[in-house]
Formats: C-alpha cells, structure tokens, sequence
C-alpha cells in the first residue's frame, strides 16, 4: 500500500506491505519504481507489487 506517492526519476516514496495473513505491516518502507517511465507514478492509497529489492529500497509497480 503506497503511504507517500511514488515517482519517476528516481523519486522514492513510503509503502507498507502485506502480511501473510492479509493485514497491513506496521513498518515502513522506501520505495521507488522498478522500472523508469518518465510520466508513471503510484499514487498514496493504490497497491502496488513488489518486484525485487536494492538494499533497503523496495522495487514496486502497479499491479
């Protein structure tokens, strides 16, 4: 669940992920997306997927 919008150019914003029993994790995360689309962003309230992981940045994109 993106917390603070994500964008393109490398611009990180804050997620919150899943558990495994379907409940939203307490711990933030950075996040930037995966791929760079120049006009792409997720916006605060969508869900996103996780797709890999760059030490402690999360890689997302929309589901």
């Amino acid at each position: 669940m993106v917390i603070k919008k994500v964008g393109s150019g490398g611009r990180k914003g804050i997620v919150k992920v899943y558990n495994d029993g379907g409940q939203l994790d307490s711990e933030l995360w950075s996040a930037e997306l995966a791929q760079g689309d120049d006009e792409e962003e997720i916006a605060e309230n969508q869900t996103a997927k996780v797709v890999g992981i760059r030490s402690i940045i999360l890689l997302i994109e929309k589901e």
